[in-house]
């Protein structure tokens, strides 16, 4: 990864191992709803809410991701059906590789991303909530 990315990668760590085992609220704010940091490590973070490990790689592709769309990309956040233009089909098609059904991991992924402050815009106001890549960071 260029050097960019790592000190995204170092935000986002550091984010965690500060939060790690504290109540973070998701990106809703009317549905109230909170996860935890259970474990950080050099290469991944886990949460509470799902299973998985979420990589350092999965982190820096979706950083990626928004930064080439430029433009607003909606989380889109659902168990069945994602669409393949929002962060939940993104995860799904091309980091965990099981098309538009299965575990929806987007609302975690785009709370920790906001959260850490790495240059990404999050618009709760549009229809289905967006982020996007800072034009001006």
């Amino acid at each position: 990864m260029m050097p960019i990315y790592e000190d995204v990668w170092k935000k986002i760590k550091a984010f965690s191992q500060l939060y790690q085992g504290k109540p973070i609220p998701i990106l809703n704010p009317s549905i109230q709803s909170t996860f935890m940091i259970t474990e950080v490590s050099d290469d991944y973070i886990k949460i509470d809410k799902i299973q998985i490990k979420m990589t350092k790689n999965m982190f820096l592709s979706i950083y990626d991701y928004l930064k080439c769309r430029g433009c607003w990309v909606e989380i889109g956040a659902r168990r069945v059906g994602a669409h393949p233009n929002t962060l939940e089909g993104f995860i799904k098609n091309d980091l965990l590789k099981v098309g538009a059904d299965g575990l929806s991991t987007a609302t975690w992924f785009a709370a920790i991303i906001i959260h850490a402050d790495i240059g990404i815009d999050f618009n709760n106001v549009a229809k289905g909530q967006k982020l996007r890549w800072k034009l001006d960071p």
